[in-house]
Formats: structure tokens, sequence, C-alpha cells
């Protein structure tokens, strides 16, 4: 993941501290980080990528056999319940790791925002509102926050299509195909960019316009997904264990 906002962002790791000095008078973090999410042409690898840990995880289990003994073990809730958990904090916290090693990296060398700027434009950053307030380390934990959403819906969306099929590999790039057919069906029928919910799970859109909104839109947002990803896996868990005579 890191390596991927590295190559979107046109980042080369073995640039002189000349390079840097001269790139962190145009630009900074925040920028970087917004012409990734924006212009990216391999960020979406990142929906791939993050389903890697534990949500392809039942896919080992059922294989093995063990999952109708942990399911007589624990119950279908209890069990369902631990996996769209894990599966969640797993998918975000790769999302987030990558992120947050890429930030480090550049933030050795570029300020979050760059108040003194030539290219400074308070409205062209994503949460202009906290980096308008200076608040722009804010502005920044929204955007993380952002993408541990996106890695978290990834690895539910993999997790529940695991109840189809247990082929790790099929359900790895599904989080992609959802994601591509989409935006194709978005696009043609000229969906307004406000609604298009791709561009905020994406970094496209900022979510929320204060404080307390993009608060309480996050964790409504991780809730649905939760909520979402239990009753979806839990209702094909219980439908292939039904038909597979478990």
């Amino acid at each position: 993941i890191f390596l991927i906002m590295a190559i979107d962002s046109e980042m080369l790791l073995n640039m002189s501290e000349q390079c840097w000095e001269q790139s962190g008078q145009y630009t900074d973090i925040m920028m970087k980080l917004e012409a990734i999410f924006r212009v990216g042409g391999y960020f979406k690898l990142i929906l791939i990528l993050v389903t890697a840990g534990f949500a392809v995880w039942f896919c080992t289990e059922w294989n093995s056999g063990v999952v109708p003994q942990l399911v007589r073990r624990w119950g279908i809730k209890k069990y369902s319940l631990c996996y769209t958990v894990m599966a969640a904090i797993s998918g975000g916290g790769m999302a987030v790791m990558g992120a947050v090693a890429y930030i480090l990296y550049v933030g050795r060398y570029l300020k979050v925002v760059n108040y003194d700027g030539p290219n400074y434009n308070v409205d062209s950053y994503s949460y202009a509102y906290a980096v308008g307030d200076g608040h722009h380390n804010i502005a920044l934990f929204f955007v993380i926050l952002a993408l541990f959403i996106t890695g978290a819906l990834a690895a539910e969306i993999t997790l529940c299509f695991s109840t189809l099929t247990t082929n790790k590999y099929i359900v790895m790039i599904m989080p992609y195909l959802v994601f591509e057919i989409y935006q194709e069906i978005a696009k043609s029928i000229r969906l307004d960019d406000r609604y298009r919910i791709d561009f905020y799970f994406l970094g496209k859109q900022n979510i929320g316009n204060s404080y307390i909104s993009t608060t309480a839109i996050y964790i409504g947002i991780i809730t649905v997904i939760l909520l979402g990803g239990y009753l979806i896996f839990s209702k094909g868990l219980r439908r292939k264990l039904h038909y597979e005579k478990y």
C-alpha cells in the first residue's frame, strides 16, 4: 500500500534532499494525498490488498473443515460477529498502516499543509473547514479515517462473498469488481457527484462540513458497515451450512 501511494504520487524513494526542499515549496502532504485519491491510477488496488489479511481467513478455515465445529461451539451469532469485527479491523488497519507509513516518510520533508506556499487555496483541501481553522492535523485524521472505512468495507465485501465461494483468489478481487461495476453504472446514468458513494470512500469528496457532522457521519458509516456485514455474513453462513449438510 505504501508503494502504491508512492507510485501514484510520483514519489521517488531515492530523491535527494534538495529535490524534496524544492518540492516542499509548492506542495504538502494533504496535496499529495489529494493527488493520489483523485488521479491515482493504482490507488484502487488497495481494495484488493486490504483483503489479504483476516478477510480471506474464512476461506482457509472452511476448506480445512473446522468451521462447522467452531459454529457448534460458539454459536452462529457469536462466530459471525467475531468474523465481522475482525475483518473490518484487519482491512481498515492495513489501509491505515500503509497510509501512515507514506505520511511518515514524506513528513520528513513536507508540511501537512503549506500555508505559505504559492499554491495554497484553502477551498482546494479536503475538510477545508479544519484546514482554514489551522487544525490541519484533524483534517489529516479525517482523511486517514476515510481510508480505514474504505479498507473495512472492502474486507466486509470479501467476507460476505466468501459464503458463496471459498476460493480466496476470487473473493479477494470482489471489492474491486463491485466498485468498478458501481462506477460504470454511476457514469452511465450520469449520477451527480454529490451522490457518488465511491467518491466519498475513495477520498474524492468530503464527508460532512463540520467537526460534529463529520464525526457523526463516520460513526454512522462504520456502524452500518459492521451491522450490514454481520447480517449478510451470518445469513450466508447459515445457508452454506444448511445446503452443504452440516
